[in-house]
């Protein structure tokens, strides 16, 4: 008898504990790849669910360098390993958000609590579609506008979702100069800077009124360059430094990467085409009365203080080929 209860009791535990484990979220999950020249609204067929530890669910459309969209679904990274040449910020805002939306020129993406409903993200993306369709804008408006367009009508691509690889330690040149007033940005001194080894790579630009720092190395070299950088900004860029883009929209842009050695140009021609359309560009140093100046910390030097900044409204590669006239 005692034998007996024994069993039973085990039998009842086994059954609570499947029952525990597929209470876990699930969330649809699915992916697809098309040129961009797609203009309508295209669906995606999900084919399985997956379970999402934070039990939120995700929905996206993003745009590779290539040109190719990759529209999904899934958690969360999911979302990152697919969109990876996006503003970091837009995947730090995302994390553990359960009401998460944005949109720009390279992305769109939703989020929703995946414990209602494992389609909730998806109806969520569509439903944000048909909304705008509703007043005559499109959801779409202005995606991919930096990006290739001139694919044939066959033209077809696969899904990628692997993540960029993250080297422990890459090769990255390493040097810099400063550009204000009238001088002019050394278009080559790029391909004469030694290398230095690096956990990763960065390729930076930051200025004050006076000057602009724009610069090659290691992440140390633009902390100790770019001092406008506020200090919560650098937590997060020092807590992912990997494979990171940031910019705020004014002085200063930057981005590391550690999937290969010598990365630092090819990381910009990547991250460059998913600068959102209202990106500004100051352009105060323009007017600077210096002639010349050093490549050194933004904190040293006389930068003189003024009020008289001048914006310069660009969009996406036009930022990294005209950016401070230096990228």
């Amino acid at each position: 008898m005692k034998f007996f209860q024994q069993i039973l009791s085990l039998f009842f535990f086994a059954l609570l504990f499947s029952t525990f484990v597929d209470a876990r979220t699930k969330c649809s999950a699915a992916g697809e790849c098309y040129p961009n020249n797609f203009d309508e609204l295209k669906g995606i067929t999900s084919e399985h669910v997956i379970e999402c530890a934070d039990d939120i669910c995700y929905a996206y459309k993003c745009i590779n360098p290539e040109g190719y969209i990759m529209h999904g679904s899934g958690c969360y990274e999911d979302f990152v390993n697919t969109c990876k040449y996006i503003q970091s910020k837009i995947t730090e805002d995302a994390k553990e958000n359960k009401n998460f939306q944005y949109q720009d020129t390279s992305v769109i993406a939703v989020s929703c609590d995946g414990t209602k409903n494992q389609n909730c993200a998806q109806d969520k993306y569509f439903a944000l579609y048909s909304e705008f369709k509703k007043y005559r804008y499109s959801v779409d408006h202005g995606f991919g506008e930096n990006h290739k367009k001139d694919f044939g009508i066959n033209e077809s691509c696969a899904y990628d979702d692997t993540p960029l690889p993250a080297l422990h330690q890459v090769l990255c040149r390493q040097g810099g100069q400063c550009i204000t007033g009238d001088s002019k940005y050394d278009i080559d001194a790029a391909s004469s800077y030694p290398h230095t080894a690096c956990s990763e790579c960065v390729q930076f630009a930051c200025a004050d009124n006076d000057r602009v720092m724009h610069g090659y190395g290691c992440l140390e070299e633009f902390e100790q360059i770019c001092t406008n950088i506020p200090s919560n900004v650098m937590r997060k860029i020092k807590a992912n430094p990997k494979n990171y883009f940031y910019t705020d929209n004014s002085s200063t842009i930057m981005v590391t990467c550690s999937y290969e050695n010598d990365c630092q140009t090819n990381a910009v021609e990547k991250y460059g085409k998913s600068m959102p359309y209202n990106f500004t560009l100051s352009q105060s140093f323009k007017k600077s009365n210096l002639k010349t100046c050093s490549y050194e910390s933004l904190s040293r030097g006389a930068a003189h203080t003024r009020n008289d900044a001048n914006g310069l409204k660009v969009s996406g590669m036009i930022v990294f080929g005209f950016i401070f006239l230096l990228w």
